[in-house]
This record gives C-alpha cells, sequence and structure tokens, in this order.
C-alpha cells in the first residue's frame, strides 16, 4: 500500500503540472481527483474520531465499574 504523503504529492503535482501548462483537457479530471482524495481524507478522519470515541467511553465505563466493584477488569471488557 502506499504511503499517502506520497499520494497526496504525486497528485498535488499533476494538478500543479495541468495548470502551469494550460491542458484544459485534463483540468475536470484533476480537480475530480483532488476533490475525490479531499473527500476520502474526510471520511478517514471522522471514522478514526468515531472509534476513538468508542474506545474512550469504554474504557471510561470499565474504569467506573472497577470503581465500584474494587475488581479487576477483564481485557475483553475493553473490546469495541
Amino acid at each position: 500500500m502506499a504511503n499517502i504523503i506520497d499520494t497526496v504529492n504525486q497528485i498535488g503535482s499533476e494538478v500543479s503540472d495541468v495548470l502551469e501548462n494550460n491542458k484544459t483537457s485534463l483540468y475536470f479530471q484533476e480537480i475530480s481527483l483532488l476533490c475525490s482524495l479531499t473527500e476520502n481524507l474526510l471520511k478517514y478522519l471522522v471514522a478514526t474520531k468515531d472509534c476513538w470515541d468508542a474506545v474512550c467511553n469504554r474504557v471510561d465505563k470499565t474504569i467506573e465499574q472497577e470503581k465500584k466493584t474494587k475488581r479487576k477488569c477483564k481485557d475483553t471488557d475493553l473490546d469495541v
């Protein structure tokens, strides 16, 4: 799998080349590619945030339960 930074840099270079050389036939294609990349990156970040929140909530509940019962929780209690 390609590194996301390398992919973004490659797309940026292609878009710059299209704009600098007035390649109007490729303009729509490159802008669509750039918008698609941005959209997918935002989806990835939102999904990561949702997973992070779910894990944090599960850990918080488990910690509260440990305080109430004064027993150590199982590792499976933290699975999300």
